[in-house]
C-alpha cells in the first residue's frame, strides 16, 4: 500500500529523474487504464511545463497523430473529435477516450499560452498504404515529377486497404513488384528525399507550408519500409518468433533518435 501511495504522488517520480535527461520512457505496462492513463498524463503535464520536456511520442501510428499535433500547435481547423475519430486499427479505450483528449486540450491550451511548439506524435510502424497516401500528399506539392513517378510505378496499391492484405500478395508474387524490388523501391526513395531535404525545406518555405513536413515524409517513408518487414517476417518466420518485434521496436528506437536530431532542444517522453 505504501507503493501505490507513494506513487500515486507524482512528485516523488519526477524528482527522481535527472535534469539532464533527454529521453524518459513513461512505459504501457497497461492499455486503457484509467489511473495508470491518468498518472502518466499528469506526469507528462508537470514534465512539459516545469522541466522543458518537448516531444510526447506514442504507441501510434506517425500518421494517426499528425494531425492531432497540428491541433495542439493551431495549425488545424478541425475539432478534436473529428481527429480522434480518425484513428485506425486501435480499440476505442486505447487512445480514443477522455483521459487522452483532456491532455491534448491541455498541450493545446499550454501552447497557446507559454508559446512554446510541443509535439505529439507516433511512434509506430502499422500504417504502410496510409503513409504512402502522406507521401503522396506531399510530393504532389513539393516535387510533382517525383509524385507523378511513384504514382505511375504503384498504381497496384490503390487497390488495398489493409496492408497485411498487400504484403502478402507481394509475397505471393501477385503483383508487378515482387518482394525485393519493393523493399528496395522504398530505400532507393528514402535517399531521394534524404537527399532534397534542403530543396524541399526552400519550397516549403516559399509555399507556406510547415518545414517539419520535410521530416514527416521521411519518417512516412521509414514507416513503410519497416511496417514491410514486420508483415514481412510475421509470414516467413516460424511461430513463437520474436522478428516481427524487434523490427516494430527498431523503428520505434530510429524514430526517437531522428526527431532528437531534427528537433531543437529535444526532451522527449516516450509512451511505449
Amino acid at each position: 500500500m505504501e507503493y501505490i501511495k507513494n506513487f500515486k504522488n507524482i512528485d516523488l517520480i519526477i524528482n527522481n529523474i535527472p535534469e539532464n535527461n533527454e529521453i524518459l520512457l513513461l512505459g504501457e505496462s497497461t492499455h486503457g487504464t484509467k489511473e495508470f492513463y491518468e498518472t502518466r498524463a499528469n506526469i507528462t503535464k508537470k514534465l512539459v511545463e516545469n522541466n522543458n520536456y518537448n516531444i510526447i511520442l506514442f504507441e501510434t501510428d506517425w500518421f494517426n497523430m499528425y494531425s492531432i499535433n497540428k491541433y495542439i500547435n493551431h495549425s488545424s481547423d478541425k475539432n478534436i473529435e473529428t481527429l480522434m475519430s480518425s484513428f485506425k486499427y486501435f480499440p476505442i479505450w486505447m487512445w480514443k477516450n477522455n483521459i487522452i483528449k483532456d491532455l491534448i486540450e491541455w498541450l493545446k491550451s499550454y501552447t497557446k499560452k507559454s508559446k512554446k511548439k510541443i509535439y505529439l506524435l507516433g511512434l509506430d510502424c502499422y500504417l504502410l498504404i496510409e503513409s504512402l497516401e502522406w507521401i503522396y500528399t506531399f510530393l504532389k506539392l513539393v516535387d510533382i515529377e517525383l509524385y507523378e513517378k511513384i504514382r505511375m510505378d504503384l498504381q497496384f496499391v490503390k487497390n488495398y486497404k489493409k496492408t497485411g492484405d498487400l504484403i502478402f500478395d507481394i509475397m505471393s508474387n501477385k503483383l508487378p513488384m515482387n518482394d525485393q524490388c519493393f523493399e528496395q523501391y522504398f530505400q532507393n526513395l528514402l535517399i531521394i528525399i534524404q537527399d532534397n531535404t534542403e530543396k524541399y525545406k526552400k519550397i516549403c518555405l516559399e509555399k507556406k507550408i510547415d518545414t517539419f513536413s520535410v521530416i514527416s515524409v521521411e519518417i512516412c517513408c521509414d514507416v513503410i519500409i519497416n511496417s514491410y518487414e514486420y508483415f514481412k517476417k510475421q509470414y516467413i518466420e516460424p511461430s513463437g518468433s520474436n522478428a516481427s518485434w524487434n523490427a516494430r521496436d527498431q523503428h520505434m528506437l530510429m524514430t526517437t533518435m531522428k526527431l532528437k536530431d531534427n528537433i531543437m532542444d529535444a526532451k522527449i517522453i516516450v509512451w511505449a
